[in-house]
């Protein structure tokens, strides 16, 4: 099933442990345990207790900097303003996925039996 973005959709993310994060030339896929994914296409900032880190299509050595979140679980995931996602991790640093203003996708949030598209 896919699903527009909404809080219950998101909400698949609630608790899930990150086990792996691939990064390519102009995706990058956080892959959670109970095989949830979050591919992001558009833009994204992660920020730690040392740093923010913006990554853009194009910059796989400034998306590397979010390994520091394998092992982390999420703690809260919310849509901020209809547009942006917004993950907290265990370890206190934070995910902000932001959606492209253009007509693409921003991000897909996939798991069993669902598909969110934003």
């Amino acid at each position: 099933m896919t699903m527009q973005p909404g809080p219950a959709a998101i909400d698949v993310l609630l608790d899930r442990e990150l086990v792996q994060l691939a990064i390519g030339q102009y995706e990058v896929i956080f892959a959670f345990d109970k095989d949830v994914t979050l591919s992001i296409e558009s833009q994204f900032s992660y920020t730690s207790a040392a740093e923010t880190v913006d990554w853009r299509p194009g910059q796989p050595r400034a998306a590397a900097k979010a390994v520091g979140l394998l092992g982390t679980t999420v703690v809260t995931a919310e849509r901020k303003d209809e547009d942006d996602l917004r993950l907290t991790f265990s370890n206190g640093d934070r995910l902000i996925v932001t959606k492209s203003t253009d007509r693409f996708e921003s991000y897909q949030v996939t798991a069993k039996d669902l598909t969110v598209v934003a």
